[in-house]
């Protein structure tokens, strides 16, 4: 490898790095964060925490392997990959996709343990993945949408049955895309002509309805792990919260912060704001913080500390080369 080369690929991966460390950091000490962190010191250490603790540890692991999964089977598509270089470049694209906005880097992080020449086919494989997880948000953020009208709003009954109706139309449309994905490649070849786009997109067409049915149901089992997580930590906060509506309100959070990507300096802040509002219906104002904190955990828990792991496997990648 010339030289030159070696270097603008060590200067980039230590840009990476550094910024993945910077957005962390930054996080971290934030006054609010500070306060949230001292907020969690005080609460004495008890049986209690442990258990809680050790659930919300295992769903964490459990949420990155079935993630791992899915993308080892959607990678498979498109050449043969290990279980540990599908879990490699997991970690890297949680690394790249933590600052940046709508996490749009974990597209290029998931393919760097790719050969160099399939690496556009795994961006659109991930994109795959990333559309399966998204409706999945929609069928439990839509169920939860109509069951916060109903229950919080003075709307009729007939509005309610339009909107539940127009709720299971827009699910059923995204499944009738979702299961014949080739047809974003014919509509990629008919808006553009560019060789790397036309030649690469096909692997859309290789993904069948049974391959798709897995990687639906893989998403499903994620959803379910990290929605039970989210609510373990909110439930240890502020133990009364009803574990029906804390999941239906939960379900309709992910689908609004699913709906309205973020610049990454604005990401967290989005994600308790919005989590505020949905809960206050559930708890009082004393409370408020307490799902702030929750929120604030469950992101140290599931980005910060993944992504902190993944800064090995970005600066272990070979950008330019097949990785063996």
């Amino acid at each position: 490898m010339n030289k030159s080369i070696r270097w603008v690929i060590i200067v980039a991966k230590l840009i990476i790095v550094a910024l993945a460390c910077w957005y962390v950091y930054k996080n971290l000490t934030k006054t609010e964060s500070i306060e949230r962190i001292n907020a969690v010191l005080a609460n004495d250490f008890t049986i209690r925490t442990s258990i809680y603790l050790f659930l919300v540890l295992v769903l964490m692991v459990l949420n990155l392997v079935l993630e791992g999964l899915k993308w080892h089977y959607l990678a498979n598509k498109i050449e043969p990959v290990s279980y540990s270089k599908a879990f490699s470049s997991l970690f890297a694209g949680l690394t790249l996709g933590i600052f940046t906005p709508a996490r749009i880097g974990e597209y290029g992080g998931r393919v760097l343990y790719l050969s160099i020449r399939k690496r556009i086919k795994g961006i659109f494989s991930v994109g795959v993945g990333v559309l399966s997880l998204f409706i999945t948000t929609q069928i439990f953020g839509i169920a939860g949408l109509v069951y916060f009208l109903n229950k919080y709003s003075d709307f009729s009954d007939y509005i309610l049955w339009s909107i539940a109706t127009l709720g299971v139309m827009a699910i059923l449309l995204l499944l009738l895309f979702y299961y014949n994905v080739s047809i974003f490649e014919r509509m990629l070849k008919w808006l553009t002509h560019w060789p790397i786009i036309t030649r690469n997109v096909t692997i859309l067409k290789n993904y069948h309805y049974k391959e798709l049915r897995i990687v639906l149901f893989y998403s499903i089992a994620r959803y379910i792990v990290f929605s039970t997580q989210y609510y373990l930590v909110i439930s240890y906060f502020i133990p009364s919260l009803p574990y029906v509506d804390s999941l239906l309100m939960t379900s309709l959070i992910f689908m609004v912060q699913s709906a309205v990507p973020t610049f990454f300096l604005l990401d967290l802040g989005v994600k308790g704001s919005t989590a505020v509002y949905f809960f206050s219906f559930l708890v009082d104002a004393d409370n408020a913080i307490w799902v702030l904190v929750a929120t604030f955990g469950v992101w140290i828990i599931n980005m910060a500390i993944p992504a902190i792991i993944g800064i090995y496997f970005v600066l272990k990648a070979n950008i330019i080369g097949r990785n063996n």
